[in-house]
């Protein structure tokens, strides 16, 4: 019998098809480090989102543990060099999010650029004075996105969904990132900068993609954010601690950039106290929060488990 544990969300379908299979499923969305440590050893397959940390001291304990699943994107919550050791497969889904992340980026973007926020508020507090507002002290007066250049830190699945989207909205996409990006992209109109300053520098809008890495961690920061535009945006739905939080409430306060929307946070729920800037939108890591990037991300770890235990 091979005993799976699921600690986090996971679409019904997934699980029903890993109990088709003949696997033993216990579901506890309640779990922490300690009370995993207790039973991880009675587990062949652990299936994790970023609600819980993998590390030495669980791997370690879990004896019979032959596949980690991360459901979702990001390894950093996983230590990878434990696993290895142990010869236990680390999985995840890298693809399945990438619409609902990219459409979630054009949804925060229009939300900033259109001030749709401010404009909700005023009216269901009764207000209707576009003279005011809008004529006069232009309060509610927006963006266009069109002509606006998007720059994509991080070119991977979510990037060039991204990208490809943008292009339809008519922006100008610019892109960073350590790889060379396929040249199927570049025909297409993709401008690669090479130099991260210049890249911000030319930027309207900044979309981060990049996985937290040693690397990455805070590479936006007081000095990265002082070569961006003062009518720049910034919107971040990779990990939180890519971005230097208090660095960049510092910019908006003052007014070295225009705005920022956040669903990723260092510290998860974030302190509420950081999170009040009038110029700041947050949501609370939504990214891969919908019906259909559920079901792809729970069916393609389950296809994923099956091609190891087939090959063994």
């Amino acid at each position: 019998m091979i005993n799976v544990l699921i600690t986090c969300q996971f679409h019904e379908n997934g699980v029903k098809k890993l109990k088709s299979k003949g696997y033993n499923v216990d579901i506890n969305y309640d779990l922490n480090e300690e009370g995993l440590l207790e039973i991880i050893d009675k587990y062949n397959i652990l299936i994790v989102r970023s609600n819980l940390q993998i590390d030495m001291e669980i791997i370690n304990k879990s004896i019979n543990l032959k596949v980690i699943a991360r459901a979702g994107t990001g390894l950093d919550n996983i230590d990878l060099t434990s696993a290895k050791e142990k010869n236990i497969h680390v999985i995840n889904t890298p693809s399945s999010a990438s619409d609902s992340v990219s459409e979630l980026v054009i949804g925060l973007i229009i939300i900033l650029y259109r001030k749709l926020i401010e404009s909700n508020s005023t009216l269901k507090d009764g207000i209707w004075d576009r003279k005011e507002f809008i004529w006069k002290k232009k309060l509610l007066v927006g963006s266009n996105m069109y002509g606006k250049t998007i720059g994509i830190l991080g070119f991977g699945n979510i990037g060039k969904k991204l990208a490809i989207k943008s292009l339809a909205l008519g922006m100008k996409v610019i892109v960073y990132d350590i790889v060379n990006i396929d040249g199927r992209f570049i025909e297409r109109g993709i401008i690669q900068k090479n130099n991260f300053f210049e890249f911000l520098k030319e930027l309207d809008i900044l979309s981060i993609h990049v996985p937290l890495t040693k690397e990455t961690e805070y590479m936006i920061n007081s000095k990265t954010l002082k070569h961006m535009k003062k009518s720049a945006i910034i919107i971040n739905t990779s990990r939180g601690k890519v971005l230097n939080l208090r660095d960049l409430i510092d910019s908006l306060e003052k007014t070295e950039i225009a705005g920022a929307a956040l669903d990723v946070f260092e510290k998860e729920p974030p302190n509420p106290e950081l999170l009040k800037h009038k110029n700041m939108i947050v949501t609370p890591h939504i990214g891969s929060q919908t019906f259909e990037t559920h079901e792809n991300i729970a069916l393609n770890i389950v296809n994923k488990i099956e091609d190891i235990f087939n090959l063994q």
